[in-house]
């Protein structure tokens, strides 16, 4: 149910990060011993979980209170889950944050980084955030 455009655009991002992710190991293999990088690249996914996952336990008692809530107020879900996704974002935005400082080093593996959480929580803003990113370089 895509629009050729919204094809033809879905295969450049596809092409780009491909292309990123190219680029990104060929840079890594310099820096790198070739066992190691296997490793890292292998536990990426499972990484980027991990962050996605990690919830402080004050954060975790706020959501049950909101999911209370709903219990009781049907009629101001849809305002509660907008809170929630924002919160979500504001989650991405910290550990995103993290990453840079960790990762600051090697760029193109931030924007890697960058670019799997956002694909993983919000797959509409990753077509708005390649273009972004790639008028940036």
């Amino acid at each position: 149910c895509r629009t050729p455009s919204e094809s033809e655009e879905f295969v450049e991002i596809k092409k780009r990060r491909d292309d990123l992710e190219h680029h990104l190991v060929q840079q890594m293999q310099q820096v790198f011993p070739e066992g190691q990088l296997q490793q890292m690249l292998a536990r990426m996914p499972e990484a980027i979980h991990m962050v996605l996952a990690a919830q402080p336990y004050a954060d975790q008692q706020e959501q049950q209170q909101v999911q209370q809530q709903q219990q009781q107020h049907q009629h101001q879900h849809q305002q509660q889950q907008k809170v929630q996704h924002q919160r979500l974002d504001a989650q991405v935005v910290a550990s995103t944050q993290q990453s840079a400082k960790a990762a600051s080093s090697h760029p193109a593996l931030l924007a890697h980084v960058q670019l799997a959480l956002l694909a993983h929580v919000q797959p509409a803003r990753t077509a708005k955030y390649c273009s972004r990113l790639a008028s940036e370089q």
